[in-house]
């Protein structure tokens, strides 16, 4: 008797927190072993191929029994398909009909004839690879933060603008930032500067009218919470409509101090390409903030994730993190960009 070969096929353009889930209760249900197979679907909109597909996997902690392949490569093996028990996941309705035209062309066209069905339930039901896209395409960032993890909400973005990067650069205040940005901009033509705090100046009028009276900075240390909740959809939608207006073919740096703080994760919505700047001598950091007259920004300094937490949530996130070191003079400085762009062009560095 031949062995069967559990499979979970699809397009994945892109693989879903939907899929996942699918794929963890088929692993689960299957201890024999599950396989991804990455598939083409001329009557779908692939925005990339078959091995791009299946390498966006890689951005979810897929359970020990099961493998990532494409179609193209499992006919190279010469696998027996119809050896095969498709797993499917269903929805819906509509889906289910939907089903009985995938039963028909797998049939005539492969001889698959088994089939195994996992209903989605909850949060995962309203999840959909066209969902995904229709997000990434009109830069709606919050709704595509709940549809994939960062590393493909960047992929996404970066095919939309066809940008050659989106980088999230982070660091305390003081840190140099805005300092090192300003030098990219002058070494690398293909730079496209966003800087948060101006997006915070823009809604700021947007906070006052909603917290009459109040000192917006005490607020933002006292109950961030009840700032966030006013100004973090207001702010993603606006950061939204300024990507729409960057130029294809850039490196976007959208500047934001406080990107991986817990209660704000901007990965999430831009994606995974962190470059981290910091000053290494907290005592230079905080004489930087003196010299500016904002010594009231000293108060977030330490809410800020400095270098070494940033590695930790880096590493727990799968994030891909770039180190920046200010701590030298503007010519270092200079040096640093100049090594950066460089390694960037190479594609060394992303």
């Amino acid at each position: 008797m031949k062995k069967n070969l559990i499979v979970f096929p699809g397009t994945f353009c892109p693989p879903t927190y939907g899929h996942h889930e699918i794929v963890k209760m088929a692993a689960e249900i299957f201890p024999c072993g599950v396989t991804i197979m990455a598939s083409a679907n001329p009557d779908k909109d692939n925005w990339f191929t078959q091995e791009e597909r299946a390498a966006m996997w890689q951005a979810y902690d897929l359970p020990s029994n099961v493998r990532v392949t494409t179609l193209d490569q499992m006919q190279r093996e010469e696998v027996d398909f119809t050896t095969m028990v498709m797993v499917r996941g269903i929805r819906n309705q509509d889906d289910y009909i939907h089903e009985q035209s995938v039963m028909e062309l797998n049939f005539n066209g492969y001889g698959i004839s088994k089939y195994f069905y996992i209903m989605t339930t909850g949060e995962f039901r309203e999840l959909s690879s066209s969902r995904a896209r229709a997000a990434a395409s009109e830069l709606r960032l919050a709704d595509l933060a709940k549809y994939v993890p960062p590393q493909i909400a960047g992929q996404l973005l970066e095919y939309v603008l066809q940008a050659k990067n989106i980088f999230l650069v982070v660091g305390r205040p003081g840190s140099g930032k805005s300092t090192w940005l300003k030098s990219v901009v002058e070494v690398d033509p293909s730079a496209y500067h966003l800087d948060g705090d101006q997006l915070n100046k823009e809604l700021r009028p947007e906070l006052v009218a909603a917290f009459p009276g109040v000192d917006l900075i005490e607020l933002a240390m006292t109950n961030e919470a009840a700032l966030l909740e006013v100004l973090a959809p207001k702010w993603l939608a606006l950061l939204g409509e300024r990507l729409k207006q960057v130029p294809p073919g850039r490196n976007v740096y959208v500047e934001a101090a406080y990107g991986l703080e817990a209660n704000k994760q901007l990965y999430r919505y831009l994606g995974s390409k962190v470059i981290h700047v910091g000053c290494q001598d907290p005592a230079v950091n905080q004489e930087r903030i003196a010299a500016r007259g904002t010594s009231r920004h000293q108060a977030f300094v330490e809410k800020i994730p400095d270098l070494c937490e940033s590695v930790m949530i880096a590493a727990s996130e799968k994030l891909s993190l770039k180190l920046v070191d200010t701590s030298g003079s503007l010519e270092d400085l200079k040096q640093t960009t100049k090594d950066f762009v460089s390694d960037l062009h190479q594609g060394t560095s992303s």
